[in-house]
């Protein structure tokens, strides 16, 4: 039995790399397995529009994409894992780096119930009444 189904797949060396004139894109890692990589890299521009997907996150990946586009972008909001943070000031030492607010909201509730923690499992009373707790 024939196949009916035809698949248009375009000549790569007809397509031109258009030049990215963003000033501020976001860096933001997501679960994926492309090339057998755990994690992939979406990079966005200010209004959230996908501009590229890295095939993984690992710092000559993200090099590569940052030396291309050096003269067009002056700020970058990202999560501050120390491995995009070290690219970034490596490759665009003259951009802004913003931490972006999930991260940031969410390190600032990890340090909140931590000491929560610490004081509550300081006092001795709370620990005698502890004891009784049923969940």
């Amino acid at each position: 039995m024939k196949n009916n189904f035809t698949t248009f797949r375009p000549e790569i060396k007809d397509v031109k790399i258009k030049k990215l004139d963003y000033e501020t894109v976001y860096l933001d890692e997501f679960k994926g397995n492309a090339d057998k990589e755990k994690y992939q890299l979406a990079i966005y521009d200010t209004n959230h529009i996908l501009i590229d997907i890295l095939k993984d996150r690992k710092s000559s990946t993200i090099r590569e994409f940052l030396l291309c586009h050096k003269d067009s972008i002056k700020k970058v909001g990202m999560d501050m894992f120390m491995q995009f943070r070290n690219t970034v000031y490596s490759c665009l030492p003259h951009a802004d780096i913003v931490a972006d607010k999930y991260h940031v909201i969410r390190q600032a509730n990890w340090i909140i119930r931590d000491v929560r923690i610490r004081l509550f499992n300081s006092d001795a009373k709370y620990r005698e009444y502890k004891k009784y707790w049923k969940l």
